[in-house]
């Protein structure tokens, strides 16, 4: 993405002295800022916490071909709090940005951070193992939707969208259940004709 870097940025990213730090902003639920530092930092109107329950991301790529690029935003799962954040809110497709600055000599944010990456969350996953617990949350780009066909569904819940009183679709998932074309029906086609033939023995051996 283009990217428009104050002066002062620019002139810290041609030093050899970089201090990076990230600031994750995460809009499950109500919101939450995040940052890497050891203490709070103030940008754009918030406050992004110094939480030990972050514990970084990913290595951001880029190209030049429009392309769904994805982030990993690391947190602990030793601490309930984001687990529970999850389990209990709606997360799918919520925005999440992160932030990137640099501090000067004196630990404070050169102005102005850039924009390092905007996606939506598409999953979450909790790793464990014997000795660490760690929540990884998965986000994609807006491309991510860019190939996504969308349509409505053949059940009552999306035919009640635009037609609320409608229920032609309340059975329609029995409609494709498979039809069992097995031993049953070997059988009585089997005893169908055998009766048929049995009727047709009887008849000549009346007539006789």
């Amino acid at each position: 993405m283009t990217r428009s870097l104050s002066n002062d940025l620019t002139t810290e990213l041609a030093t050899n002295k970089l201090n990076p730090v990230d600031l994750v902003y995460v809009g499950v639920s109500t919101g939450t800022y995040y940052t890497d530092h050891y203490k709070d930092i103030s940008f754009g109107g918030n406050t992004y916490v110094a939480s030990s329950l972050f514990m970084g991301l990913s290595e951001v790529t880029e190209n030049a071909e429009v392309a769904v690029n994805s982030l990993s935003l690391r947190f602990t799962g030793a601490d309930q709090t984001i687990i529970s954040l999850f389990l209990n809110n709606d997360y799918m497709d919520k925005e999440v940005t992160v932030y990137r600055g640099f501090l000067n000599d004196s630990q404070a944010l050169i102005t102005d951070p850039f924009l390092l990456f905007q996606g939506r969350i598409e999953n979450f996953n909790i790793e464990d193992d014997e000795t660490t617990s760690s929540v990884l949350i998965s986000v994609a780009s807006h491309w991510a939707d860019f190939d996504k066909v969308k349509s409505r569904k053949t059940n009552t819940n999306s035919q009640k969208l635009h037609f609320s009183t409608d229920k032609g679709f309340d059975y329609a998932s029995k409609s494709v259940r498979d039809i069992k074309w097995g031993r049953a029906w070997t059988i009585f086609i089997t005893l169908f004709l055998f009766i048929d033939t049995l009727k047709n023995t009887i008849t000549l051996a009346t007539n006789r």
